[in-house]
């Protein structure tokens, strides 16, 4: 602050024009820190999950680790996004997949699935 102003300035390395959604934005970050860290992130639905389990292999510190912080009413719980990933196997593609799929059936901007089910659809992409 300088004479009682507000000063502000984009830092041009943390700049990321091409991304308008806080959601990608945010996997944006992580995925360019170079340093070891812990990320905790602090979300309310599933699409920042699906965005950073399909990017996490652009990790620049593969020692990184994530967890998703949601909550409904009183529950809190962690979500170890780094062991779901390693749950769907050493084969990278399941992962990188989920962004398409989740922009397809259950995307907060694709209300044409709404109440149609992500199941049967999971279920195939699984299995192929």
């Amino acid at each position: 602050m300088i004479n009682n102003k507000v000063i502000s300035k984009i830092h041009e390395d943390l700049s990321c024009s091409e991304h308008e959604e806080a959601d990608t934005k945010i996997v944006y970050h992580v995925c360019n820190i170079d340093a070891q860290a812990n990320f905790v992130i602090r979300c309310s639905d599933t699409d920042i999950a699906a965005i950073i389990l399909g990017n996490i292999h652009h990790l620049k510190n593969g020692d990184s680790h994530i967890w998703i912080l949601t909550s409904t009413g009183n529950k809190q719980r962690y979500v170890d996004l780094n062991t779901i990933c390693e749950q769907f196997g050493p084969s990278p593609s399941f992962c990188r997949s989920l962004p398409a799929f989740h922009a397809n059936r259950g995307c907060d901007f694709n209300p044409a699935f709404f109440k149609k089910g992500k199941q049967m659809p999971y279920i195939i992409l699984k299995k192929n």
